[in-house]
């Protein structure tokens, strides 16, 4: 049962592994050839990653939503106790701010920014989806998802109250959220044959969960989501205006104002199956052990001085919490145990040289956020988790979802109604019905009219204008 994964306090603890030797393999966990495309998962999937850990921790303020998918940081705690997050002329619907100069010529809207005070500062809660301007993108396509659906059943629920309206509007989009995060979200990082099992025998994965174990899924969770969280390109396409931009251009959004040239382009997040040929998908990269750039240290990125702190802090917090193996959480759930062999394959010479320490300890006791990186290498080739992380991911959704008592896993009956396949719903459903798919309304059916052979965009402020041709 899951709830073994939490040691007790009687539990034998035969090696404590010194974090020295930990933050010794967390260093030489570097490559020339770290940069491996993963065309599994497109990089849209990896800052949805981040925006779905930040929704399940909430701000302390917000206690009562810890460890619930229920975008707290969209709603607060309603219109009448966060009125800032609404529109003040119509409390239905969540309130966004304009973006501001330069602006690509033929904007359709302005609204494409968070709401924010009148110091510039973004929404008062505090969100860590506000530090980055990809996950404030897919904030605003959430708030503008709710603001269509309240168009959508205002037509069709007239007769309801403005109260009962809002609460019928927030439940379905929360439940839309949760399905493209288990159909979608999860089918896409994980293997989707364990997804599709795990969630299908929902009352035998949880069966003897104690309730009062809240730990129990957000440490699971954590152990899988944090993978894809590390598997950003160094640099990708942001929109047509900025190409071949770094994760440092990324961050500094809490302050910092959108201008029109920052609208994302989701089309090149995310794998829409109508889309110009023209656009340019970028990627994740695998998942390996070679986890960061072998550059010199003069030449380190922001993000790679990241993705070092964070292992660093992975392997930190899975030593505190006293972590199960990665072989003790293979046999709990009777899933084949990787060999020394597997273990070391394809690694950095430095990397197997601590492997081997200790008489091999850590071939034996491997901690558990290497395990699973290795697992992922040594069965798929890095494109999605293995077959351990992939239940330990499932079965932390499926217990997030089972506490909430108006999630999915608890109607199991509802399916979605907006998407183009019934019963489906995926994040590229959810940027469409929203209005947002590509930066300037530019889909398709506009290509003539927007082609980039056609037509020059050119920014308003002389100082700051250039063109993409």
């Amino acid at each position: 049962p899951l709830q073994q994964y939490i040691p007790t306090k009687n539990r034998e603890v035969k090696h404590k592994t010194s974090f020295d030797l930990l933050a010794t393999l967390s260093g030489a966990m570097h490559s020339d050839n770290v940069n491996k495309t993963n065309r599994h998962i497109s990089l849209g999937y990896s800052f949805l990653s981040r925006f779905v850990n930040n929704d399940l921790f909430s701000p302390a303020e917000y206690k009562e939503n810890l460890g619930k998918l229920n975008l707290s940081s969209l709603y607060g705690n309603g219109p009448d106790h966060n009125p800032e997050l609404y529109q003040k002329h119509n409390r239905l619907k969540l309130r966004l701010s304009n973006v501001n100069y330069p602006m690509p010529v033929g904007l359709k809207f302005l609204d494409y920014d968070l709401p924010r005070d009148e110091d510039g500062k973004a929404s008062p809660i505090n969100n860590g989806n506000f530090y980055n301007l990809i996950q404030t993108q897919l904030h605003v396509t959430l708030i503008k998802f709710h603001n269509e659906l309240v168009d959508k059943y205002i037509r069709s629920h007239a007769c309801l109250s403005q109260s009962a309206l809002f609460d019928l509007v927030k439940s379905e989009v929360i439940r839309h959220y949760q399905w493209m995060i288990v159909h979608d979200f999860l089918k896409t990082i994980c293997d989707p044959t364990i997804v599709e099992a795990v969630f299908d025998t929902t009352q035998k994965s949880i069966s003897g969960y104690d309730s009062n174990q809240d730990s129990l899924s957000n440490e699971l969770r954590f152990a899988a989501l944090e993978i894809i969280q590390t598997l950003n390109a160094t640099t990708f396409d942001y929109n047509n205006f900025l190409p071949q931009v770094d994760f440092e251009f990324t961050c500094k959004t809490l302050y910092q104002e959108m201008t029109g040239n920052r609208i994302i382009d989701w089309t090149k997040f995310f794998e829409f199956k109508t889309t110009c040929q023209e656009t340019k998908l970028n990627y994740c990269n695998t998942i390996s052990t070679n986890f960061y750039s072998d550059a010199k240290n003069e030449e380190i990125t922001l993000w790679e001085e990241t993705k070092r702190l964070k292992l660093l802090s992975l392997f930190e917090i899975g030593q505190q919490l006293d972590f199960s193996s990665g072989q003790d959480l293979a046999r709990r759930f009777g899933i084949d145990i990787l060999s020394p062999e597997e273990l070391l394959a394809g690694n950095a010479d430095a990397q197997n040289e601590i492997l081997l320490q200790n008489n091999g300890y850590l071939l034996k006791e491997t901690p558990l956020w290497y395990y699973l990186i290795r697992e992922s290498q040594s069965q798929n080739e890095g494109k999605h988790l293995g077959k351990l992380g992939s239940y330990i991911a499932a079965n932390a959704f499926v217990q997030i979802l089972q506490k909430d008592k108006d999630s999915i896993v608890n109607h199991p009956s509802w399916q979605p109604n907006v998407g183009k396949e019934i019963g489906q719903f995926y994040i590229t459903d959810l940027i469409e019905f929203a209005q947002m798919k590509s930066i300037n309304g530019v889909n398709c059916e506009d290509a003539d009219m927007y082609s980039i052979e056609n037509l020059d965009y050119v920014f308003k402020y002389q100082d700051l204008c250039f063109e993409v041709k």
